[in-house]
């Protein structure tokens, strides 16, 4: 996965999941998912699980439609957006692993 970090801020685009693993709402409105994905930092690695939400333009078409981040999970806590990020903390020991 690619991602940059800026002004101490890691910036990376999640996965996006598999279609038929997509859970819609009754009226098909609405569908989410998951994302698991690991960032590498040298021989570290960070495991993150990204909570996605579709929602469709024109339901019930599943084509057309926005696609946003809702949360995070990290380290087994669970981050929510706040307006466009996810503020979450990632934790380096003196000896560069990840705490």
């Amino acid at each position: 996965m690619k991602f940059s970090i800026s002004n101490n801020r890691l910036c990376f685009e999640a996965d996006l999941p598999d279609q038929n693993d997509m859970k819609w709402s009754k009226d098909r409105r609405e569908a989410t998912g998951i994302s698991k994905m690991t960032v590498n930092f040298g021989k570290q690695k960070a495991s993150l699980k990204c909570f996605l939400k579709y929602t469709a333009n024109r339901p019930p078409a599943a084509a057309g439609g926005t696609l946003v981040c809702e949360q995070v999970e990290y380290s087994n806590q669970i981050y929510t957006r706040s307006g466009n990020a996810i503020r979450f903390v990632i934790y380096f020991t003196k000896n560069g692993k990840i705490n």
